[in-house]
């Protein structure tokens, strides 16, 4: 997969279940999403796996006829009713989660602000997400060298101890810096745009 499809022009393809190339680019896109929303949740490695599973042959089943509206909320917030619901119902379903549902109503709740805490982690794991689908992007785009140098200074390393790592000069460090971020902030910007 070269390039990002647009979010309109993928849900249209989908609707054809049988597509199996534009239903690969939708797992991408959205599966790894999905699942750390609802490992988020607590479930296990392999209940996440689980769920994750029913929320994409849920939304398999339900995507033919879907409309896209972006006045209703767009594609999204339906992606988060869905795997919310798809969570619900798995503790609902399983007895021995009866007192993590109760202990879950009572500790997800809401927050200060009157938000829905599911709410609030889903859209932390979009944003997570996100940011490592532009990074695996932007990585492509850049020598070793140059990612190294980034990851080295997310990681709290001062500029004179990258520079020295890689052997290279503090203002190459610092020119490293300023192209990766600036690919990045536009590979974000325009996944957001396109992903919802």
């Amino acid at each position: 997969m070269n390039e990002y499809v647009t979010r309109q022009t993928l849900l249209e393809k989908i609707k054809n279940q049988y597509d199996e190339s534009s239903w690969i680019d939708f797992v991408h896109f959205y599966e790894r999403f999905i699942y750390s929303t609802v490992r988020q949740s607590g479930l296990s490695i392999e209940e996440s796996k689980d769920v994750t599973q029913n929320v994409l042959l849920k939304l398999w089943n339900t995507l033919p006829t879907f409309s896209y509206d972006k006045k209703k909320g767009g594609f999204r917030n339906w992606l988060y009713r869905v795997t919310k619901c798809a969570i619900i119902d798995y503790w609902r379903k399983e007895e021995r989660h009866k007192k993590q549902v109760d202990s879950y109503a009572q500790k997800v709740g809401y927050t200060e602000e009157g938000e829905p805490l599911l709410d609030r982690i889903m859209e932390s794991e979009w944003k997570a997400h996100i940011s490592n689908l532009a990074m695996e992007k932007v990585s492509s785009r850049f020598s070793g060298k140059a990612i190294g140098v980034f990851y080295a200074l997310l990681e709290g390393k001062s500029v004179t101890a990258v520079a020295e790592e890689f052997d290279i000069a503090e203002n190459t460090v610092y020119v490293y810096r300023s192209r990766v971020s600036e690919k990045l902030s536009a590979e974000i910007k325009y996944l957001k745009k396109q992903l919802g």
